[in-house]
């Protein structure tokens, strides 16, 4: 009869029983209390044992990494410059290339004249629509119907089962009646896609538009020509205001005055005859200008008072933008220079007083265009240099006119040209108008005229116009020639190098050792050995004002663990290099006896002594050295073998609480077995005593009725 089953003990004698056997049960309780709190430390501290145990395997999973020379076999490419990628594979030699791109694998192109919408008919009549992909493809051919719209050949194409990788779409191009055209595309690059059209429908022509020699050159940025924004050749643009200013009468007005050190304009002019004229200080009237127009015309009289040429100039401001313009309005000049950086007005009037000084207006450096010319011989002429009329074009087809005139004067073949204007796109194009050129090239990069016209300096140099192009990506590595049908995945140029083009240009590579591996190897193992540092320093501290120790309190052969493996950090090793210690390698104490890797250190070592580092971790088996790592991870075996210290003493600390549950088990058995006799015989104690309660209740009622009756 279990004590615990007793629920209403000493209700009949009135004693408090119940309690009194929980009080005394309690106090024989405690020896088995005390050995179930001693079980939890050790439970804790087998976690705590294997935790670090943990750390050290972790430890010898690195150690063993460093000490295997497989993992020092790895190289990685480092590009300089933008024309490709490069990344190892497997194999590669250390040593440098020079890689330049001249072209890229591109996709073959075709494009038809334009129809008035993708629901126009196209075929008048049924026909044959027929093409092939590559020189040695099969030919494709599909029965048009009459009256098939463009929609419809398009979806034909692309549904035939037996397309060979041709994409057809359409493209709405915007311009004019007609802006939607059939275009074609390859799926893949490379002239083994090249599209050729075999057969072709008598009311949509296609044209190659990509593989089939340069279109002539094209602006590839729109020019602005026009009334009110001219193109100024020759004399420069009209400087303009840099920042958008607010001149109105509700907000604050642009306050001009000598006080505020902001009405001077410094400025130089340039007659026609060259002689550039002394600095003149433009002194604007004080005021406060809540009107741009006004403002515009105090500057313009300022600086006509100045001018000792009597130029006449023309000041304008733009109420939407907030800018001013500033030219000369006449002929006499031949340039004109602010100073900005000398002009206390800069600031108040919106320029730059940084980017604009001395920014000339005339000084003719947006007027030539450098080109050459191979004749049908072979023969590449030498560079000529056009130049274009000064001037303010507000027409493109004047400007058009000027620069075809400027480049057949320059040409010594007697070269017709054709240069025209779009203006819708607001492009130029260049070309030839004749067939006496085999070859025109324009070298936009030393043409100053480039920007003007819209060219981009950089792409366009020496673009040849009438040179046939291919589709396959066009390469030299290290002065050799190659061409691939992509741009991606090249491994068969460089061994054990996978390359990608990205653009035309020119870039290197370098092909060196990758310690990326072993510097994260040698950095997890000191931020591990860190952690078991500072975790087992904590946690076998002696709290003195609580009264409490640390889990790991008393465990000295525990906590020499980290202060061994510090200790063999710094050893010192005779790998036959001259690197033999890690702190050769960046290794660091810090202040809190924690360690650190510097890896400006470590990664200087590696480039500079790579063969040394690898003898330090590997050791040297033909000298029968061992390297540090072979050192390290032998110093975690003797921790976490079979018989290592830490298994040793989880084994131990396990068996001790295997021993203490049989023993609690014991005990708590014989407490029960008293505490059932001892709850027997208070049940016992509370029946008598409560018998013993009603026959003295009994005779006191007697005794009071023998008192009433006497």
């Amino acid at each position: 009869m279990a004590s615990g089953g007793i629920t209403s003990l000493g209700v009949g004698s009135g004693l408090e029983l119940q309690s009194m056997l929980e009080q005394l049960r309690e106090v024989d309780s405690k020896p088995i209390e005390t050995k179930k709190t001693k079980q939890t430390e050790l439970n804790q501290k087998v976690e705590e044992f294997n935790s670090i145990k943990s750390s050290l395997l972790s430890i010898r999973s690195k150690a063993l990494e460093l000490s295997l020379g497989s993992n020092f076999i790895d190289k990685k490419a480092s590009v300089s410059g933008t024309s490709i990628n490069a990344t190892s594979v497997s194999g590669a030699r250390e040593i440098s290339h020079s890689v330049n791109v001249t072209s890229l694998a591109t996709n073959s192109t075709w494009a038809s004249e334009g129809v008035s919408s993708k629901t126009a008919s196209i075929a008048s009549e049924a026909g044959t629509f027929s093409y092939k992909l590559g020189q040695t493809g099969s030919t494709i051919s599909l029965d048009i119907s009459s009256g098939t719209t463009l929609q419809g050949l398009v979806d034909k194409i692309n549904s035939d089962k037996s397309n060979p990788g041709v994409i057809a779409t359409i493209a709405d191009t915007g311009f004019g009646d007609n802006p939607y055209k059939l275009v074609l595309s390859s799926k893949n690059t490379g002239e083994e896609n090249r599209i050729t059209m075999e057969s072709q429908l008598s009311g949509l022509k296609l044209t190659e538009t990509n593989g089939a020699g340069r279109l002539p050159p094209v602006s590839d940025s729109p020019v602005t020509i026009g009334a009110n924004n001219p193109i100024t050749v020759g004399v420069g643009a009209i400087p303009v205001s840099d920042n958008g200013i607010t001149i109105s009468a509700t907000d604050p007005p642009v306050s001009i005055s000598e006080a505020g050190g902001n009405n001077k304009i410094v400025f130089r002019e340039r007659l026609e005859s060259g002689e550039l004229g002394e600095e003149k200080t433009a002194t604007i009237a004080d005021g406060d200008y809540t009107d741009g127009n006004a403002l515009a015309a105090a500057i313009k009289s300022a600086m006509e008072a100045a001018s000792t040429n009597g130029t006449k100039f023309a000041v304008g401001f733009d109420s939407v933008t907030g800018k001013f313009t500033i030219n000369e309005d006449g002929a006499t000049l031949h340039e004109l220079q602010i100073a900005w950086d000398k002009s206390n007005a800069a600031s108040a009037l919106g320029f730059d007083a940084k980017a604009d000084i001395y920014k000339p207006y005339g000084n003719q450096d947006n007027n030539k265009i450098v080109f050459r010319e191979r004749l049908a011989n072979g023969e590449l002429g030498e560079e000529k240099t056009a130049t274009i009329a000064d001037g303010n074009y507000t027409n493109g087809d004047e400007l058009a006119a000027a620069i075809k005139s400027a480049m057949e004067s320059a040409s010594t073949n007697g070269t017709r040209f054709s240069v025209l204007f779009n203006s819708d796109t607001k492009k130029f194009t260049i070309k030839e108008d004749g067939s006496n050129l085999h070859e025109l090239q324009i070298a936009w990069g030393k043409s100053s005229a480039a920007s003007a016209l819209g060219f981009d300096s950089t792409t366009d140099v020496y673009d040849p116009y009438n040179s046939k192009s291919i589709l396959n990506a066009q390469f030299t590595v290290d002065g050799i020639d190659y061409q691939r049908q992509s741009n991606n995945e090249i491994t068969d140029v460089v061994s054990g190098i996978n390359l990608s083009l990205k653009e035309t240009g020119s870039s290197s590579f370098n092909v060196d050792s990758d310690f990326e591996k072993v510097q994260t190897n040698l950095e997890e193992i000191v931020s591990t050995l860190n952690t078991l540092i500072t975790d087992t320093k904590a946690k076998s501290k002696y709290d003195i004002n609580n009264k409490e120790k640390g889990i790991l309190f008393g465990e000295s052969s525990v906590l020499r663990i980290s202060e061994d493996i510090k200790t063999l950090m710094g050893q010192k090793f005779d790998a036959g290099g001259e690197i033999s210690t890690l702190y050769d390698l960046g290794l660091e104490v810090e202040k809190d006896g924690t360690l650190s890797i510097n890896t400006t250190t470590l990664q200087k070592a590696f480039s500079s002594n790579s063969e040394d580092v690898i003898k330090f971790f590997t050791g040297d088996s033909e000298k029968k050295r061992d390297g540090f790592g072979d050192m390290l991870y032998e110093k975690m075996t003797k921790y976490t073998g079979s018989t290592g210290l830490m298994t040793v003493e989880i084994d131990s600390a396990q068996a001790r609480i295997s021993k203490m549950d049989l023993e609690i088990q014991e005990d708590t058995k014989r407490l029960d077995q008293r505490y059932e006799s001892l709850t027997k015989q208070f049940v016992k104690l509370d029946s008598f005593m409560s018998q013993m309660k009603s026959q003295s209740s009994f005779l006191d009622m007697m005794f009071n009725t023998n008192k009433k009756d006497k």
